[in-house]
């Protein structure tokens, strides 16, 4: 059965673990060939649509990497000397119009100026071309048709893009930076001789250049599919390629913006969104985006906490009567920067930064009897956390240590003091620190009076204070008002809602969006209100995880500041954060 063109609405099905596009029956023009591009190794590229274009075979040093398009579960890397090749055939022949749509991620503009790289080639095998879909050095996107093999120059090229006569490769104005991914869509309506051009299911440009009749002669048949160059390897595309597929047909704005929207209706579970205690951290608002895209926010701070794939192992007295707490499964793409201020969690080794005298490892850590054993951690600076807990575990009974808590960087061990009880809960101990401070340590101790001294999975975690307010260059204490969420539509969306109080009691609101995007991509679209004259507010947005990249518009900015990237309102409005996780 043939696969038809997506309309509007899209519904989506869960597949293994691929989202796949189911067609509306409404639909009148075919999707007459897809290269999914979804192999995981080998040299063939399958085209799965009956009756279209051949198979392709692989050429060069290309690589299966994880897929960038909606669902997708891989893609193809192209680099020098790399492309895709299929054979002659007549998919351009008698049709009332062509598209084609395919998703990209260019890592390198190579050479400057406005050299093509050809993203996608149709012409003769001697390397006349009829249409194609590319890039060039200054980040240009440009669709080209030729009518008939009797138009010896190609200049029917419809160019989108802010340099098409600089020098500059990869301004930020052009379409298309390096490293980020995009859906690119070429319309050409064989009647009117519209060529159109989208990024990211927007149109970007249009010119009509006469009408094309039916396309062209027998006589020019067959011509041959290039993905990643030019009929004899040149125009050479450097970056990834996914889910390539050409339609008999000029696709419409809608039409096209359907293919390169964010997975938005098909969510991970029902209810996809809810609040448990998740990994120690209470009152989570976790949001399953899409199956294999999932947050959390921590509702203490007013941050994203958490962006993973895979899902959640259920746990807790909601789910199995027991103790222990829920916990995600799959990839961590982010956790947030400052989260954990230690981590010690591989009892095989002493971990840096400790001191150990006295403990031996293996599956616990493991205190002599000798005098002076301790199990004593770094420095850690609490001035910018709330709410902080020390967590850990007690393998085997009888085991009660002695856990100090010192203020002053290990000089005095009177901050805090307590014994752990024996026979802990499954999810350990946990303990909130009652001193907070730029020197505190933790150290602990074998008690006499146990006969076992063990310790395991120490976490020492709070609430970093991520939201900023300046006024004048002076921070302005601040606290978050947490005011809920909402959901849109029952699946449409959700709204994450609170406050930034000032010391005056004055309120900065703050609502942001969070949807997920094709590949690993979050979007968050910010809105704030109340943002007092002359003042700066500030989230710092860092992670812990997966190499990150931003991309930024409306009313707010990014700055870089000791380390640390901040996205900086200094006036009420709104913004949209495009955050891609690269694996």
């Amino acid at each position: 059965m043939k696969t038809r063109k997506i309309p509007v609405p899209t519904v989506l099905l869960r597949l293994a673990g691929s989202v796949i596009p189911l067609m509306s029956s409404a639909a009148t023009a075919d999707v007459i060939t897809r290269y999914a591009l979804d192999e995981s190794a080998g040299t063939s590229a399958p085209q799965s649509i009956s009756g279209g274009a051949p198979d392709g075979t692989l050429v060069g040093p290309a690589a299966w990497v994880s897929g960038i398009a909606a669902g997708s579960a891989q893609a193809l890397s192209l680099t020098t000397g790399s492309r895709v090749e299929v054979a002659g055939n007549d998919v351009w022949h008698g049709r009332g119009g062509f598209s084609v749509s395919t998703w990209i991620k260019p890592s390198q503009f190579a050479g400057g100026g406005h050299a093509a790289r050809s993203i996608f080639w149709l012409g003769t095998a001697g390397g006349s071309a009829r249409f194609t879909l590319q890039i060039n050095d200054l980040g240009d996107v440009r669709v080209g048709g030729r009518r008939t093999g009797s138009e010896t120059d190609f200049n029917n090229t419809l160019v989108a893009g802010t340099n098409v006569s600089g020098t500059t490769n990869g301004s930020a104005g052009d379409p298309i930076q390096l490293d980020q991914t995009y859906h690119l869509a070429a319309t050409a309506d064989y009647a009117t001789g519209l060529l159109s051009l989208y990024v990211n299911g927007s149109p970007v440009a249009s010119n009509t250049i006469g009408a094309w009749g039916s396309g062209v002669t027998a006589s020019d048949q067959p011509f041959v599919i290039r993905i990643g160059s030019n009929a004899t390897g040149g125009e050479q595309f450097h970056g990834v390629v996914d889910d390539l597929r050409l339609f008999n047909t000029a696709l419409t704005p809608s039409e096209v913006a359907a293919l390169a929207g964010p997975v938005a209706t098909t969510r991970g579970r029902d209810p996809w969104a809810f609040r448990l205690t998740l990994e120690n951290k209470t009152r989570m608002l976790v949001a399953a985006l899409r199956p294999d895209l999932w947050v959390a926010y921590n509702p203490a701070n007013g941050t994203l906490h958490k962006v993973w794939s895979g899902g959640i192992q259920f746990h807790g007295k909601v789910y199995d009567f027991g103790q222990l707490n829920s916990a995600t499964s799959g990839t961590t793409y982010h956790l947030q920067k400052n989260a954990f201020l230690l981590s010690a969690t591989d009892e095989s080794v002493i971990p840096a930064g400790w001191s150990a005298p006295g403990i031996s490892t293996g599956s616990s850590w493991n205190f002599s009897t000798g005098t002076g054993t301790m199990f004593v951690s770094p420095t850690v600076d609490l001035r910018h956390h709330d709410q902080v807990t020390l967590a850990y575990h007690t393998p085997g009974t009888n085991n009660r240590l002695l856990v100090d808590v010192s203020s002053d960087g290990g000089a005095t061990w009177d901050a805090q003091n307590w014994m752990s009880v024996d026979g802990a809960v499954s999810d350990g101990h946990q303990k909130r620190l009652a001193v907070s401070g730029s020197s505190v340590k933790v150290r602990f101790r074998r008690n006499t009076t146990g006969s076992t001294a063990t310790l395991a999975d120490v976490t020492l975690f709070g609430d970093y204070r991520a939201w900023t307010v300046e006024t004048g260059g002076n921070a302005v204490a601040t606290t978050v008002d947490w005011r809920g969420y909402r959901i849109i539509d029952r699946t449409e969306g959700m709204v994450v809602r609170y406050d930034l109080v000032l010391p005056d009691g004055s309120r900065i609101g703050v609502e942001e969006q969070p949807e997920a995007l094709a590949g690993i991509k979050l979007q968050r679209r910010f809105s704030l209100t109340g943002v007092p004259a002359g003042a700066r507010v500030s989230l710092e947005i860092d992670g812990t995880g997966v190499s990150a990249g931003h991309q930024l518009n409306g009313a707010a900015s990014l700055r870089m500041d000791g380390g640390a990237t901040y996205l900086d309102f200094t006036a009420s409005g709104e913004a949209t954060l495009e955050t891609t996780w690269t694996p």
